[in-house]
């Protein structure tokens, strides 16, 4: 929020180093207030002061009435011109700051809404007399003679009503009574009468006295006889308990509940830990949601698993590998990988099937893409080329999700002999499953994603994935 800038000039000869200006904060009544400036951290306005130049001319920096907030509503500046650290002899007008400027004083001057009067600074008068007044021990005397005053030495006992004193002070009748046990007495503080441990000697506190429900549990002695007919509820009723009670208490409850059958109880509504331990005896399964034995598992499995061969999850068994296919420069290849379970991969593998092959450097890739097609690792195949074999690239760790879609990119570009991945054929067949919901994008086990490509991009729309050129490279993870 911008400052503005007040001008004036003091007319006279200023005191130099002694005479200033002082803005004040006041609101319509001409109260000094607080305020502060919303825009402006921890500005708070208060009294602004500026010295007076040679010439009596005075320059404040202010901000604008419309600007600063007070708690009181709307605020003016109270200007003050003098001597400083005196009162007297001072100018004082009050003005209203609007924006912009800078403003002559002259042309912001205002009154006080409320009609603020700045307070007189000098006796006047004492007691009608102007001039030069007598305060002396005999004009003092005299006046309390003449019963105009009261006079010191009398300690009150001039007053000429005492009663109507007493009155007008709001002081009652007992301001004029003697302390004491008697009648027409007020009781002292630690008057007797008044102990918390007074037993009454009339023995007039009977049950009719005392105000129902005010009796609590401590006023009852302990070794008092209640019958459980003078209780509103009876506390040993099964159907009245509340709260807590420890299973030691409960004689039968092991007996009990250990004799329940796990279908009898309710079902579990969050996962069930069994501690590192197992269930036995298990019958294999015979629906889809139904867990599986380890005999069932083991009789299921009638090919070779990844981890067999020391890997995680692959695109197929490595032993179908028959043939060689090229990998065509620039186009880049799409396998799918199904990983059955969760894990944390490390490297990307493929099959080497021609020696001696060459690249150019930084244009052959291996990579890494999940479900949506995003990359989440790639691994440059420049020396892994040249040698027969199956590729192990190591990459940083990703976490794997089991059950999702994963697929891993093949891209090469060189000027020698192009390298050629281990496939299951040798006539580029891409779709050995075509008709099983795998003949389309993103749902293709094997497929092209784009031509004249040099690196691997960041994204792949799997929606473009094709057939054309597809060959059923093996790979993996390990």
């Amino acid at each position: 929020m911008a400052t503005v800038e007040v001008t004036g000039r003091m007319i006279g000869t200023p005191l130099l180093g002694r005479s200033k200006v002082t803005a004040t904060l006041v609101d319509l009544n001409g109260t000094e207030r607080l305020g502060y400036v919303a825009s402006v951290e921890g500005e708070i306005v208060s009294e602004i002061s500026a010295s007076m130049g040679a010439d009596g001319s005075w320059t404040l920096t202010l901000y604008a009435n419309a600007d600063v907030t007070s708690d009181y509503g709307d605020t003016l500046y109270r200007i003050r011109e003098g001597t400083a650290g005196h009162t007297f002899g001072s100018n004082l007008y009050y003005i209203a700051v609007p924006s912009g400027g800078p403003h002559w004083v002259g042309d912001i001057l205002t009154d006080p809404p409320g009609g603020a009067v700045e307070s007189s600074y000098a006796v006047i008068s004492v007691d009608g007399r102007t001039g030069v007044v007598d305060l002396s021990d005999l004009y003092l005397s005299s006046a309390s003679a003449s019963g105009s005053y009261l006079a010191r030495s009398a300690n009150l006992s001039d007053l000429a009503n005492a009663g109507t004193a007493r009155g007008n002070l709001g002081l009652g009748g007992a301001a004029v009574l003697e302390v004491g046990s008697s009648v027409n007495t007020v009781a002292a503080g630690n008057d007797s009468r008044l102990s918390d441990q007074r037993t009454p000697s009339d023995n007039s506190v009977t049950s009719a006295k005392i105000v129902n429900e005010t009796i609590v549990n401590g006023d009852i002695s302990a070794s008092a006889g209640i019958a459980l007919s003078k209780l509103e509820t009876n506390p040993l009723a099964r159907a009245n308990h509340t709260g807590t009670q420890a299973a030691s208490t409960i004689s039968d409850l092991a007996t009990v509940v250990q004799a329940y059958r796990l279908d009898q109880f309710a079902n579990p509504n969050a996962d069930v830990s069994l501690a590192s331990h197992k269930l036995t005896s298990v019958t294999d399964p015979t629906s889809a949601q139904d867990a599986a034995t380890k005999a069932f598992v083991d009789s299921a499995e009638y090919s070779v698993r990844p981890t067999d061969l020391g890997m995680k999850a692959w695109s197929y068994d490595p032993a179908a590998i028959v043939a060689g296919q090229t990998i065509t420069d620039g186009i880049i290849y799409v396998m799918a990988v199904y990983p059955r379970r969760s894990m944390s991969v490390t490297g990307l593998c493929y099959f080497q099937f021609n020696a001696g092959a060459s690249v150019t450097s930084g244009q052959a890739w291996i990579g890494l893409y999940d479900s949506s097609g995003n990359k989440m690792v790639d691994a440059a195949l420049d020396s892994a080329v040249t040698s027969v074999g199956v590729k192990e690239l190591v990459v940083s760790s990703q976490n794997i999700t089991g059950g999702s879609l994963y697929y891993i990119a093949l891209l090469s570009n060189g000027g020698g002999t192009d390298p050629q991945g281990g496939a299951t054929n040798g006539n580029g067949a891409a779709q050995p499953f075509s008709g099983q919901g795998l003949s389309t994008g993103a749902t293709l086990r094997y497929a092209t994603n784009g031509s004249a490509a040099t690196t691997l991009p960041a994204t792949l729309t799997l929606a473009s994935n094709s057939t054309t050129g597809a060959k059923p490279y093996w790979v993996g993870f390990s």
